[in-house]
């Protein structure tokens, strides 16, 4: 949470501004406590926020749809990176520019994946990045559940393995 829209009270129970934050003593000393932390560790979170992603992995909306448990692997990744000291970013469809200057790229567990997405991930392999695909079978369909190009996927995954 990093805003907090509504702090007027209204009394009347039907409106939407009822119940709010304004009500609520503990969260206002909560969320006044996070503020003072926010002020005392400014510079520190700067220095995170500012840090530049090594790590970058791929996120695809049609996966997680159709392979919930897909988002463990998700998961998974982010942790590994994390707990070993990289910065991490999330590539999603409509923001695959991010993976550019990234020296990693994950794919976890990603079997449905845009065709715009393999296309960025081709060309960010023969601009000599590396990328690592956790399972089987990946990069096989289409957001549309349809089959992927075979030699762009087959590029990808043997390609990369040399």
């Amino acid at each position: 949470l990093s805003q907090i829209w509504v702090w007027e009270r209204d009394y009347n129970h039907s409106s939407a501004l009822w119940g709010g934050i304004g009500f609520r003593p503990d969260a206002m000393k909560s969320v006044s406590v996070a503020a003072l932390d926010l002020n005392r560790l400014s510079y520190e979170i700067t220095a995170l926020q500012n840090e530049v992603p090594e790590v970058g992995i791929i996120y695809s909306d049609a996966n997680i749809l159709n392979i919930p448990s897909s988002m463990h692997a998700a998961y998974e990744a982010y942790e590994a990176a994390i707990y070993n000291g990289k910065a991490v970013q999330f590539v999603t469809d409509t923001q695959e520019w991010k993976m550019n200057d990234c020296k990693l790229v994950i794919v976890p567990r990603v079997e449905y994946i845009s065709e715009a997405m393999l296309v960025t991930l081709k060309r960010y392999i023969e601009k000599g990045g590396k990328v690592l695909i956790m399972g089987e079978d990946m990069l096989k369909k289409s957001e549309h559940n349809t089959e992927n190009n075979k030699e762009l996927v087959d590029f990808i995954i043997v390609d990369n393995s040399q």
